[in-house]
């Protein structure tokens, strides 16, 4: 490597260095997206007033909700519970919105803060808001100001803000069962309660008074004392209704939203099930039962005895036995023809364990059969008892 090349080499590395140095030592940005999370540190992020619940609720539980509030909200409660809900817009599903509103009418409080709301939100409780195309309150070049109560003159419950807010505010709610608790610089409501089956739900317009920025640079009392309307019981922090939250995207969750999904998805449910229970079924032909091969010896010996017996031929019937008689000595005891009858007679008798004069008696029956050229059926018998005899005595 040339010293030229060193030179350039060094000032590479000396120049990442320095990127390095100063990438780890600069001041980070400050991240001014709205949050309204409970664990987070930047402005408007929720940690804050998250931490001091104790200290507003306190002796109670605080649990946090990181789920849906069909899942976690129970279907029916004993005990009085808060459910405080800060985000930048609060739009639930249907099964999320019915679970919340039949936590509230069972005597339960919602405190829900939120710069926009759900249509059926707003039919169900009869309130609506403003809605601005264009946010303009960044060219205000006035202090933020929110009063509780609604009393202008009264000095004690007037707040003041550093930053600005979003111009947002209620236009119109019942005024029979709401009650207006405070409005904003111009004498617009932000802030009211109405009740909805033996519980309350308090709305709030301006979600950002509660955030980080507002509470330690602005004025903290002004989210204790919003927060001081609920009663002091058990309390859930939602931690779901987030922007920065990875909302349920489920195809199924979004066709039940649906009533014309939901009942096509129920009927093709039904459909696939009713095609289980008949499809299911065995379609081809029942197999036949395979039966073991049966042995018909017996029956074919049957046969032919009875075809001998019908036809009467006893001459080829005894000559027969008697040819299977000679076969069957021939292969078992290895004895042919002799002219020797008597040494054939003991070599039999040896091979086969029978008496001599048992054997001779058969000889001499089956001898006579050959020469004789009508057999009678007492001389058949006669034969096959003999023959018989032999085959119940020979080993």
């Amino acid at each position: 490597m040339t010293k030229k090349n060193k030179i350039v080499l060094a000032i590479i590395v000396l120049l990442f260095t320095a990127l390095v140095v100063l990438r780890h030592f600069i001041p980070k940005p400050i991240d001014w997206k709205l949050s309204f999370n409970g664990h987070r540190k930047t402005p408007y992020a929720c940690s804050v007033i998250k931490d001091m619940m104790p200290y507003l609720f306190p002796g109670k539980e605080l649990r946090e909700n990181t789920s849906s509030f069909f899942i976690t909200l129970p279907g029916d409660t004993i005990d009085e519970e808060n459910l405080i809900i800060i985000c930048n817009e609060f739009k639930p599903d249907a099964f999320d919105l019915d679970a919340l509103l039949n936590f509230v009418s069972q005597g339960n409080n919602v405190f829900l803060a939120a710069i926009g709301f759900s249509e059926k939100l707003k039919d169900t409780l009869g309130f609506n808001t403003n809605t601005q195309v264009f946010d303009t309150t960044l060219f205000r070049k006035v202090n933020e100001r929110l009063n509780l109560y609604c009393t202008n003159d009264n000095s004690d419950s007037l707040f003041a803000f550093r930053k600005k807010m979003p111009e947002s505010f209620l236009t119109a709610y019942d005024t029979l069962n709401t009650t207006p608790l405070g409005c904003d610089r111009n004498g617009n409501a932000d802030f009211i309660v109405m009740p909805f089956g033996r519980g309350n739900v308090y709305i709030h317009t301006q979600p950002l008074a509660f955030t980080n920025y507002h509470i330690l640079y602005g004025n903290h009392q002004y989210a204790c004392t919003a927060l001081s309307h609920l009663p002091v019981v058990n309390t859930i922090w939602d931690q779901y209704y987030k922007p920065d939250k990875v909302y349920d995207l489920s195809p199924v969750r979004y066709i039940l939203s649906q009533p014309a999904l939901k009942t096509a998805y129920l009927l093709l449910m039904v459909t696939i099930l009713i095609y289980m229970i008949f499809g299911s079924k065995r379609l081809q032909k029942p197999l036949p039962v395979a039966l073991p091969v049966k042995n018909n010896s017996l029956e074919f010996v049957i046969t032919v005895g009875k075809l001998y017996y019908r036809s009467n031929n006893h001459t080829d019937l005894a000559r027969k036995k008697v040819t299977y008689f000679n076969e069957f000595i021939h292969n078992r005891y290895y004895i042919t023809k002799d002219n020797d009858k008597e040494k054939e007679i003991r070599t039999l008798s040896m091979r086969s364990g029978v008496d001599e004069e048992m054997i001779r008696e058969l000889m001499k029956i089956t001898a006579g059969v050959s020469l004789k050229r009508e057999i009678s059926q007492q001389e058949l018998i006669q034969i096959h008892r003999s023959i018989e005899e032999f085959y119940k005595n020979c080993k």
